[in-house]
């Protein structure tokens, strides 16, 4: 993936390849907008990113959503690798061993790209994939209700083992049940 920077020094997505494109990687310092506390966030964004750190194929919203929240302060794009001294450093997993890092022709960067084998089982973080995070205020618990029903009978063992479950709940006493 590429990125070009607006005037506001924004990262912006990119698809073509122009002087002004580069890898995340080669960004020296990866810009990080104001937030801005009257937009509108993506509740169902904000929970689903909230605590994690993922790259943008795994992210089941519309690029724009990502984008438009990243410009207004709520999400974070970080370097998926970068080059070190002595190699590479995954951001995602933390490897920096050099046999576990290859390299490949990129068709998202036109370039010849780094990738960690080290946790590609999650999907390939390379020079050019930002990891993304939520950075917007924490989300609030969502209120779940379950409603357990089964529609079946019970043997007379079983109907025994749950009234006696049912009455040791109510008693609150112990009760070991011995059953497959």
């Amino acid at each position: 993936m590429l990125f070009c920077t607006n005037e506001n020094k924004i990262l912006i997505p990119t698809n073509q390849e122009s002087e002004h494109s580069k890898r995340i990687s080669d960004f020296p310092v990866i810009p990080h907008p104001q937030h801005d506390t009257t937009f509108p966030f993506n509740q169902d964004l904000q929970h689903y990113l909230h605590g994690k750190r993922l790259l943008i194929d795994e992210i089941p919203f519309p690029s724009e959503t990502i984008q438009s929240h990243y410009q207004y302060g709520f999400l974070k794009y970080d370097y998926g690798l970068t080059a070190t001294k002595t190699g590479h450093t995954c951001h995602r997993c933390g490897n920096i061993n050099v046999n576990l890092f290859a390299s490949f022709h990129c068709s998202r960067c036109h370039q010849e790209c780094t990738y960690c084998r080290h946790c590609i089982m999650m999907g390939r973080v390379s020079e050019c994939t930002p990891l993304i995070s939520w950075i917007g205020p924490k989300p609030s618990p969502r209120a779940i209700s379950y409603k357990l029903n089964w529609d079946g009978t019970l043997s007379k063992g079983q109907k025994l083992a749950s009234d006696k479950m049912l009455e040791a709940i109510q008693t609150n006493t112990s009760l070991l049940v011995w059953a497959v």
